[in-house]
């Protein structure tokens, strides 16, 4: 919904009287910049471009990583954080989906109903026992039963 649509007033305070058709001739004068902005970015990325000159590291966090920069050791912490909180839940997840919770729904329900937190403290989804399956079968994508 636009704001004409809504019509709701509007009411600039550093132009008091500005009517609608102010208002419609600077957002089409705005949008007029915003374009040319867009192509004069455009146009000098081009030439640069053209002259040789990259953007971007071309080796993107491997530089960070090599010189041994960034967030390696706190990734592999979370990740292994991560891993211990499925395999304690495992014989849990194992358990709800033999007493006949087939679904990730019917999974994400029960183990609410038993007052199971994620790891995160909060309600189970679908989403998220398909994210503590995943890594307890070691992949990125669901194929089923434990």
């Amino acid at each position: 919904m636009t704001l004409k649509e809504s019509g709701a007033d509007f009411v600039a305070l550093d132009i008091p009287n500005a009517n609608t058709m102010t208002v419609g001739m600077m957002a089409v004068m705005a949008q007029a910049e915003a374009e040319a902005i867009s192509e004069r970015t455009k146009a000098a990325m081009a030439a640069a471009k053209a002259r040789g000159q990259t953007f971007g590291n071309p080796n993107g966090a491997a530089a960070l990583h090599a010189a041994g920069k960034g967030n390696t050791d706190a990734v592999r912490a979370i990740k292994g954080k991560a891993d211990a909180f499925a395999a304690d839940l495992s014989d849990t997840l194992a358990d709800v989906h033999a007493a006949g919770h087939i679904t990730l729904k019917a999974q994400a329900q029960e183990l609410n109903r038993r007052g199971i937190k994620t790891a995160r403290g909060g309600r189970w989804h679908p989403s998220s026992v398909a994210n503590l399956r995943n890594r307890l079968e070691g992949h990125q994508s669901h194929a089923g039963p434990l």
